[in-house]
């Protein structure tokens, strides 16, 4: 099997597989999908909440905020915090907010609540490694589709930032290297 990258950009890459059938190429697809680990916070404990939204729905979307990592960590879990208070008539807090003790970040920009003057959020979140089939939130990718062609398949992924592009075919390549004993070559 030989993976041809025709183009990329910081969260998409198109390429095409060759010297593999439908069944091989669906694979790939699915492993990108739900095999490819990445870290997500797993765990919320709140020490105090009054924002208009209840706990579980923030801890949802805390779930579902990309973290950027260099590399791979070597840890079993990330501890993030945040602790605010609304000084203004409306805030609206976001992923930038929340501090974690290493070079380990959130995509930034992403809302978590909006709060009036007086409000509280004070919590600590952890964060774990996963894989897209126990949750969509370790999931690296948001769109991956493949057309057959006259030369092999083309794909489309798009990545939701915790991982490049490059980084989830390239794992997805050795998982499936690995896996099912199959030579793959990326150019």
């Amino acid at each position: 099997m030989h993976i041809n990258i025709t183009g990329s950009t910081d969260d998409s890459i198109n390429f095409l597989v060759t010297g593999a059938d439908l069944h091989l190429a669906n694979l790939l697809r699915r492993i990108m999908i739900s095999d490819v680990p990445t870290w997500a916070i797993d765990v919320v404990k709140f020490e105090e909440n009054t924002t208009a939204l209840h706990d579980e729905f923030i801890a949802h979307r805390l779930g579902l905020i990309p973290i950027v990592y260099p590399g791979n960590l070597k840890q079993d879990e990330i501890q993030f915090t945040l602790d605010l208070e609304a000084h203004n008539n409306i805030e609206e807090w976001t992923s930038e907010f929340l501090k974690s003790e290493n070079s380990v970040s959130t995509m930034k920009n992403i809302p978590i609540v909006k709060v009036v003057q007086g409000q509280r959020l004070k919590l600590t979140a952890t964060a774990k490694e996963g894989i897209g089939s126990d949750h969509a939130k370790w999931s690296p990718i948001s769109i991956c589709i493949f057309e057959g062609t006259s030369d092999g398949f083309l794909f489309h992924v798009e990545t939701i930032g915790s991982l490049s592009p490059n980084k989830v075919v390239q794992r997805a390549t050795n998982i499936l290297s690995k896996t099912f004993e199959i030579n793959v070559k990326i150019s």
